[in-house]
């Protein structure tokens, strides 16, 4: 088995464990406590993930690159010192869009507790990207499918003891502060030192580095916040099943990408063999997001019934919708992928910038016309045109390149 062969592995590994237990929490949540209360879930687990990239910026996939290339120390400080300085902002404005959406104080609350926790999980995202670079993804691995390990069990012992979506939030705070920890124990021994001056413009610098998963996750977020605040949270249970599978779904197919890049940098060299690779990335996403359609389509109502329970049925059309925008945002995500590989990643953040406001448009005018099904088919839509658009640049790029 190959070294690339081996770094996707335990990356889709890492991935799928994270995903598991979102998807076991998110049925557990369902099955016992309610369609209102899987509601008030979704929207906070929505409303602090659309702040996931704002913490980032991008510093991560920067240092995978750098740790790649053989020197990561100043932009693990910088990355560090960034997610220090702006962690509290972000958890306070998370709670303001609450409280100014006059949600209500158990809401606002459980906010608060997994806006900390997202905080404690992007630092421990700093130290987690140095295996990456290294990579040493199976360590990545452990530390991730510990983490979610721990969390699924205590959040469904919390929803048993009747604690809600406060005691699940407290779980999440606690468990991420101690994958920070475990992470930051393990780096000290790897060699980049956690220290650097702050610049701002260093930190800037990262921006444009930001992760594709990151965008496309802001992008459904946002349109399920959308559908549930223009709809006033009807049908937002159901919605929210949808939302939840479409996202764990892509983030599963895509698991590879973070290992892809360093292997994409190193093909540099290669002219013919850069294209190939960023061809077979391409196309085999391309592929999985279409297995995953016909998987939702023909499997999607009867496993939604079995594993939801009957109430929950209706979450299948939804499901079934938000399949479609697999195949092209996949597509999207192998290409930005390529761009960063190649040095154009000030394009691919603005390529990816507009697949959001672009699907962010089309989702309120999508409900305009059809409701929350109308919204659902926004991502798709944008997937497509910015899919076209970052081939054809690739594409000039290997013409104009001798």
């Amino acid at each position: 088995m190959g070294r690339l062969t081996r770094q996707a592995l335990f990356l889709t590994i890492e991935k799928a464990s994270h995903l598991a237990g979102a998807m076991i929490l998110l049925i557990g949540v369902a099955r016992l406590s309610g369609q209102d209360t899987l509601a008030t879930y979704a929207y906070v687990i929505a409303i602090t993930s659309v702040f996931v990239p704002l913490l980032d910026l991008g510093l991560n996939t920067r240092i995978i690159r750098e740790v790649a290339s053989g020197d990561a120390s100043a932009a693990v400080g910088q990355a560090i010192s960034f997610k220090i300085r702006f962690g509290a902002f972000s958890v306070l404005t998370m709670i303001a869009c609450s409280w100014f959406a006059d949600k209500s104080t158990e809401v606002v609350v459980s906010v608060f507790l997994v806006g900390l926790s997202t905080w404690a999980m992007s630092l421990g995202d700093v130290f987690n990207a140095v295996f990456k670079g290294l990579q040493r993804s199976h360590t990545s691995a452990l530390l991730i499918g510990g983490t979610y390990l721990c969390l699924t069990g205590l959040a469904l012992s919390a929803i048993l003891a009747g604690w809600g979506v406060p005691g699940i939030a407290l779980v999440y705070m606690l468990c991420r502060f101690g994958f920070m920890g475990v992470a930051w124990l393990l780096v000290r021994r790897l060699g980049p030192q956690a220290r650097a001056p702050f610049r701002w413009h260093a930190v800037l610098a990262g921006v444009p580095f930001m992760p594709a998963v990151f965008f496309v996750g802001v992008l459904l977020n946002l349109n399920f916040i959308i559908a549930d605040s223009l709809g006033e949270a009807t049908d937002s249970g159901l919605y929210a099943i949808g939302y939840r599978v479409a996202s764990a779904l892509f983030v599963l197919v895509s698991a590879s990408l973070e290992g892809v890049l360093p292997a994409m940098v190193k093909a540099i060299a290669s002219r013919n063999g850069l294209h190939t690779l960023i061809l077979r990335c391409c196309g085999l996403f391309f592929l999985g997001g279409l297995v995953c359609v016909i998987a939702v389509h023909v499997f999607g109502p009867w496993a939604v019934v079995r594993i939801f329970g009957e109430p929950y049925a209706g979450a299948a059309k939804a499901l079934a919708i938000l399949s479609w925008t697999l195949p092209p945002v996949l597509v999207c995500a192998g290409l930005h992928t390529a761009f960063l590989a190649i040095g154009l990643e000030k394009e691919a953040f603005f390529w990816m910038l507009g697949l959001v406001g672009l699907g962010a448009l089309l989702g309120a005018l999508g409900f305009a016309w059809d409701g929350a099904a109308g919204t659902a088919l926004a991502p798709a839509l944008s997937g497509w045109v910015s899919a076209v658009g970052m081939g054809w640049r690739i594409r000039l790029h290997f013409r104009q390149v001798p």
